[in-house]
């Protein structure tokens, strides 16, 4: 047929050209934004299951690891853990923005260290003025780097930080086995947690320094079974302006220089401590202050 010949539907055939690349080009177009609907914006609050079938750290939907899921999360957004336990295989989580860590259970929502590293399971940076760890479990991380080495578990620089319902199995460090905040004037708050088998040269369990206008909460909570190469087999705090010890167990735990179960003391600050409705028995120390 001629160009311009009209066909028996009434139609040129140069129409027809016309018309087939219309539909191609609506196709395309249509593909691409189909492809760019994949793309994972930022969100309020995702899922990161490893379990899922369906998971993925492109799409995210949910996330089979921590990081990328961190990575994509709103400033105060939640990033929920699915049942299941998230092997890091000796790498570091980083958090530096805003947000609620959340599991399902510390038995329920494991994070393995994976043994010895030079960083702490979870690093929060000074950029995170708020975060939230809840209903979840950390174990097993020995960092090296010597007595200056921050804790295993947790590693906090300034801000706001709350552990809630959090396990911290067999972690260690130089300064924390579990946590070490170099406080500043943020708030530490540790309320339903186990903190056992750490191990530190100051504070088997937990350590918070250069906090001169901070504040340390810790309520319902068990610190027992820790080691302090120096001092604080449990609980190592120093130049803290306020520090409050409510319903705590801290037992079992043990040092070789000072404080088996606590050692607090200011030489910058003015430092206020209350002790409530607690248990400090059967800490032991070489030296001094089981």
């Amino acid at each position: 047929m001629e160009p311009n010949q009209r066909s028996p539907a009434g139609r040129t055939s140069d129409a027809g050209y016309e018309t087939t690349n219309i539909l191609r080009h609506t196709f395309i177009i249509s593909a691409c934004l189909m492809v760019a609907s994949t793309v994972v914006h930022a969100a309020n609050e995702v899922l990161v299951d490893p379990e899922a079938e369906n998971c993925s750290d492109e799409i995210g939907q949910p996330f089979c690891s921590i990081q990328p899921a961190i990575e994509r999360i709103d400033p105060g957004g939640i990033v929920r853990l699915g049942r299941a336990t998230f092997d890091l295989w000796g790498q570091s989580l980083l958090i530096d923005r805003s947000l609620s860590l959340v599991g399902s259970g510390a038995g329920s929502s494991v994070i393995d260290g994976g043994g010895p590293y030079f960083r702490a399971i979870l690093r929060i940076s000074s950029k995170a003025k708020n975060v939230r760890i809840a209903s979840l479990s950390l174990r097993n991380r020995s960092r090296s780097g010597g007595s200056r080495a921050g804790a295993g578990g947790i590693s906090h620089r300034s801000g706001n930080l709350s552990l809630e319902g959090v396990s911290f199995l067999n972690l260690s460090g130089g300064l924390g086995g579990a946590v070490h905040s170099n406080l500043e004037f943020g708030r530490l708050r540790i309320a339903d947690c186990v903190i056992s088998g750490g191990h530190a040269f100051v504070g088997g369990g937990v350590s918070v320094q250069n906090g001169p206008g901070g504040s340390v909460f810790v309520e319902n909570t068990a610190i027992v079974g820790n080691h302090a190469v120096d001092s604080g087999g449990g609980l190592y705090l120093r130049d803290v302006a306020t520090i409050q010890l409510r319903r705590l167990d801290l037992s079992r735990n043990s040092c070789g220089h000072r404080g088996g179960g606590l050692q607090a003391f200011a030489e910058t600050v003015a430092m206020t401590i209350a002790i409530d409705r607690s248990r400090i028995s059967a800490n032991e120390c070489r030296e001094s202050g089981g």
